[in-house]
């Protein structure tokens, strides 16, 4: 393993004298050594006596502790992130003063490398297939973030976090709120104190004209990214952030074809793109949750628009689509040779009808690039975007079913029984003898049943727990947030085991009786991966 996963989150840092090292911290936190430095100030390594763990602690840097406005956007840093539960968003623990006024944050400490990291060492376009598995993860960070009111305002490589040890292939973290901005509160301005609010190349027009912002900048942003992703390089690149921000403005983005021409990209995907790197605001997808749509719908017509006789790329896993809801939901119920269906009873899985694609760049009438260039400053409210939820609004939006279903549960390589007493697709609650940890990630083994899948494997991340329950018919365990499914064997046993269990239809291009010595499911966005072929 190299520096930078033992070293965690963030770029190696060459060791340096540093009067922060071996000073315990406000009374709490030992620094121990440095992770990374930034704009903001310098990232350590420090160990949390009271718990004996170690955390991430980013400290201001020192000639702009005395500025009440930098250190007001740390504390509103904090505040943002304390809001946000997602596990693909960065966990912040605290945030506080220390001795002589040092301004600081305490974050989870991650182990593995950046997004940017990764595309610096490899060079080489990303496979569609992986590239769109982590936008979908970040999308769900973003989801959230924007549900309570929080922008980020500085999506871009360097910020994506691909963890080691996670318990999920490819898992991701999107880091730093550092520039986030919470909806309806007053920020600092760009320029105070020589503070540079957003990353030029991956900024939106309007961001970078100074307008006002909503959700859809933060899209432009991941799709700058993705771009990036698919092609090795942004859609635009310049000497000056101004002459970025003219190209944004008045330039119809590169085709992915043209950027990338060994790579082959449908209609689809290649609109897709030129509507996340509109200019005009209006113009791009509404808010995250129609974009995860809207890129299913691309998986799939990508798929369908290859040619019968081209060779699908060889590297990367082959991609499948999302889950379709029914109507009515069966009763989850426990996997068995009596309950599990016939594959009679199974729909027979279709795509939907691509119909005619729309031209991906339409011609612009450059007489319009003046009023463009107005559009992108108009406040989001005459755009008629989709308002954000209110903060603490309750977004679980699938009732679970009642159910017992014994699993062993792996926790720290150590299996132990236990019994999964609710379901929905996006979590449940097991109940056990034994409790774990908050945010702490163990695997759920579900037995293999006569004319089902074999063993599956369901990794899950532990959101409350529950040791004396004060309600009736609430028994001693802890509620799982699902993360990803693993399993072998027959496509079709899988689609019973998921009907079954979870009250849906899978539905996949592939055929069901496609056999596979790995697949993988990630509840996040919500697609299906054959990574045995």
């Amino acid at each position: 393993m190299d520096s930078a996963r033992q070293r965690g989150i963030g770029a190696p840092v060459p060791p340096q004298e540093d009067p922060l090292i071996g000073r315990l911290l406000d009374g709490r936190y030992l620094i121990k050594s440095v992770i990374a430095s930034g704009g903001m100030g310098t990232v350590y390594r420090a160990e949390q006596r009271s718990m004996s763990r170690d955390v991430a602690v980013k400290v201001l840097r020192t000639d702009l502790e005395a500025d009440s406005r930098v250190a007001g956007r740390i504390l509103t840093e904090a505040m943002a992130a304390s809001r946000l539960r997602n596990p693909h968003t960065i966990t912040v623990f605290d945030f506080g003063y220390g001795e002589d006024g040092v301004v600081f944050l305490v974050m989870e400490l991650l182990f593995g490398q950046t997004l940017g990291e990764w595309m610096r060492a490899n060079g080489a376009p990303m496979d569609v297939a992986r590239a769109i598995c982590m936008v979908g993860q970040v999308l769900d960070s973003l989801e959230e973030a924007h549900d309570v009111g929080v922008l980020h305002r500085d999506l871009k490589p360097d910020n994506i976090f691909l963890m080691d040890g996670s318990g999920a292939r490819d898992f991701i973290k999107v880091l730093d709120f550092g520039v986030a901005k919470i909806a309806g509160e007053a920020g600092i301005a760009a320029g105070s104190s020589g503070l540079a609010l957003g990353t030029p190349i991956y900024m939106s027009p309007e961001q970078m004209m100074g307008g006002e912002l909503d959700p859809r900048s933060d899209l432009y942003s991941l799709g700058v990214v993705l771009f990036e992703l698919l092609t090795g390089r942004p859609p635009f690149e310049g000497d000056s952030a101004l002459d970025l921000a003219r190209q944004k403005v008045r330039q119809v983005p590169p085709s992915l074809r043209d950027t990338n021409p060994e790579a082959r990209f449908g209609p689809t995907m290649e609109s897709l793109l030129g509507r996340l790197l509109a200019a005009n605001p209006a113009d791009r997808p509404e808010d995250a949750a129609a974009l995860r749509t809207l890129l299913a719908e691309a998986i799939h017509r990508q798929n369908g628009e290859e040619s019968p006789e081209t060779e699908r790329p060889a590297a990367g896993p082959a991609l499948a689509f999302a889950t379709a809801r029914t109507d009515s939901p069966p009763e989850a119920r426990p996997l068995s040779g009596e309950a599990a269906m016939s594959m009679s009873e199974l729909p027979e899985p279709t795509l939907p009808d691509a119909g005619p694609v729309p031209n991906a760049r339409p011609p612009i009438d450059a007489s319009g690039l003046a009023r463009n260039a107005d559009r992108v400053r108009k406040a989001a409210s005459e755009l008629g975007r989709k308002p954000m939820l209110v903060p603490g609004a309750d977004r679980r939006a699938d009732s679970r079913q009642a159910c017992l279903l014994k699993v062993s549960c792996v926790q720290a390589d150590i299996p132990r029984t236990a019994f999964v007493a609710n379901i929905s697709r996006s979590g449940g609650y097991v109940h056990a003898d034994w409790l774990p940890q908050v945010r702490e990630r163990l695997a759920l083994v579900f037995p293999a049943q006569e004319g089902g899948a074999s063993e599956v494997t369901v990794v899950a991340e532990v959101v409350r727990v529950v040791s004396t329950p004060t309600q009736p018919g609430v028994v001693r365990g802890f509620s799982v947030r699902w993360l990803s499914l693993r399993c072998r064997g027959r496509l079709d046993g899988l689609a019973r085991f998921y009907r079954s269990v979870f009250g849906e239809i899978l539905t996949v291009p592939f055929s069901l009786d496609t056999e596979s010595s790995y697949w993988e499911y990630s509840f996040a966005t919500r697609m299906l991966v054959n990574s045995g072929v």
